[in-house]
């Protein structure tokens, strides 16, 4: 059978008013009947006049996509969320070594492979996977230290925006898209995003009244127009969120909905209970290089204990040939305020007051949690993990097992693109299962929480790179406390895979309860982590 399905032409149209240009221009019926789209891709940088103005402009496109033009389907973003679940996130990954293996095969091919986000018209559903192939073609080019780890991480990103965003914009006729303005700031993978969108038909406006943040970049002064209004504003716009704007203008009948899809994941048979490390040794990041070392051989049904196999001897230090410190008796806790007391910390507020954080807030906290991939001697990938800053001369704690047998680490920084390669081991601790690493680069520690005994029941947040996937924010609660080769470690159940090893363990203010270290491999969210106390009295004199 001969494939016949084209994907959607588009072309980018210029624009002399971004505004009212974006407003008015509409799908003509020559458009709906062929394969051809003309659509805005703009930048408009700075404010006409005033910061007031600006939210005015905002505002009536709010007010007339919601209130006037009622059947142009119209989304405001002022940023795209990304949290994902184990489950969805090995979905993801799925679909994207799914679609490695036909990406250069026969169209009709391609045009089978199940996708996120099925679309029920074919010349669309083709669209999208030519468009998703576009843009990591160009995340690939543009992007300077893009490699197959990077463009995994951004592929199940962009796959998970386009499942999320992408249903809400396209409506069961073929040639009804929508309109999309970004508000704020933004990054080149949101930027990418945006052309993804732009591909499939939608006339995309970007809004930022400060500064034109991408200029610099080359795929961003090919795919888009830009256009600059006379002065660029001091503060950044301040608006109401669009959901919420939505909820006070218009009716709750009046407001469409179209719910998010799923992605099916078929698990493999769990197998006999063990207890694995949640780095590298799990299969994380394994670009050429064997995993060492054996795994547990059973866990005892009161108190769980790692064979000595599972956690390194002293016998084996790393090849930098650090010494470790000698055992000594665990350092009491110091006394810490409790809620409501002052503290001098940047978690608090201006007042200084001790609060309670939103996940919003502590997902924010990931500039201080990195993902290490570890080099062989010829500064080959063979694993990997996360590692967490603790103080602002670059010293970043993590497991012992991640850096075990390594060389050189690659150490990489959210919303950063420069990596930094070290090979400094500052000490380590293999029964405690931690080590500490130096990088050149001032950075923003995480309080260490130094308060009463943590409970079982409380909740805590996990932010790691498991499976390669750079800081995954997951939720959950302290479960239990085991003692694993003599070792008190908590037991919690935020979700956790491979690469999470040396990630951060936080409380609901924001402070290191943990270093996440483990999890039992035949159970759900039984997960380990390094208790505070051991983290104390190993890094002391770098806290």
């Amino acid at each position: 059978m001969i494939f016949t399905t084209k994907p959607l032409k588009v072309v980018r149209l210029t624009c002399e008013n971004p505004i009212e240009d974006f407003i008015k221009h509409e799908l003509t019926k020559e458009e709906a009947g062929s394969l051809t789209r003309n659509a805005f891709f703009i930048r408009a940088i700075g404010v006409e006049k005033t910061d007031e103005i600006f939210s005015q402009q905002v505002k009536r496109l709010d007010d007339y996509f919601l209130l006037k033009a009622k059947d142009t389907v119209y989304l405001r973003l002022e940023e795209l969320k990304y949290s994902l679940s184990p489950q969805e996130t090995e979905g993801y990954i799925q679909a994207y070594e799914e679609w490695l293996k036909i990406k250069d095969a026969k169209p009709e091919e391609q045009f089978r492979l199940p996708f996120p986000a099925e679309l029920t018209s074919d010349t669309l559903e083709w669209t999208k996977k030519c468009a998703f192939k576009e843009v990591l073609h160009m995340y690939e080019c543009y992007m300077p230290h893009a490699n197959a780890s990077t463009t995994k991480n951004f592929a199940v990103k962009l796959l998970s925006w386009i499942t999320a965003y992408l249903p809400l914009l396209v409506t069961k006729e073929r040639g009804q898209l929508g309109k999309v303005v970004y508000v704020g700031p933004i990054k080149r993978q949101e930027y990418l995003f945006l052309y993804f969108l732009f591909l499939m038909g939608c006339d995309v406006l970007y809004m930022n009244p400060q500064e034109d943040c991408l200029a610099t970049y080359e795929e961003v002064l090919r795919t888009s127009q830009v256009y600059h209004y006379p002065i660029k504003a001091q503060v950044p716009a301040t608006l109401v969120p669009f959901e919420t704007y939505k909820k006070q203008i218009v009716k709750p009948s009046e407001v469409a909905t179209v719910p998010i899809q799923s992605i099916s994941i078929q698990r493999p048979p769990q197998q006999n209970t063990t207890i694995k490390e949640s780095g590298a040794r799990r299969g994380s990041i394994n670009l050429g290089g064997s995993h060492k070392g054996s795994v547990g051989n059973g866990i005892q049904r009161q108190t769980p204990r790692v064979p000595s196999s599972a956690m390194p001897s002293r016998s084996v230090p790393p090849k930098n040939n650090h010494s470790a410190e000698p055992s000594r008796p665990i350092v009491p806790n110091h006394q810490a305020p409790r809620v409501g007391s002052t503290v001098t910390t940047s978690i608090g507020n201006d007042t200084g007051i001790l609060r309670e954080l939103s996940y919003e807030e502590l997902a924010q906290l990931s500039t201080s949690i990195v993902m290490i991939t570890v080099l062989d001697g010829q500064r080959r990938a063979f694993k990997g993990g996360s590692g967490v800053v603790i103080h602002e001369e670059g010293y970043i704690l993590t497991n012992f097992h991640v850096v075990r047998d390594g060389c050189h680490f690659e150490v990489q920084f959210e919303n950063e693109e420069q990596s930094y390669v070290t090979s400094r081991i500052v000490k380590y601790h293999p029964n405690y299962d931690l080590a500490l690493i130096k990088v050149e680069k001032r950075c923003k520690p995480l309080p260490l929480y130094r308060g009463e005994h943590l409970v079982r029941g409380q909740k805590v947040v996990a932010i790691g790179s498991p499976l390669g996937l750079f800081n995954t924010v997951s939720d959950g609660i302290i479960s239990a406390f085991r003692e694993i080769q003599d070792m008190s470690m908590i037991q919690f159940t935020a979700p956790i895979s491979n690469g999470s090893s040396g990630g951060a363990l936080l409380d609901m203010y924001g402070r290191l309860i943990g270093i996440i270290t483990a999890g039992f491999d035949a159970g759900q969210n039984l997960n380990l982590a390094v208790k505070s106390e051991q983290i104390e009295y190993f890094a002391n004199n770098f806290l």
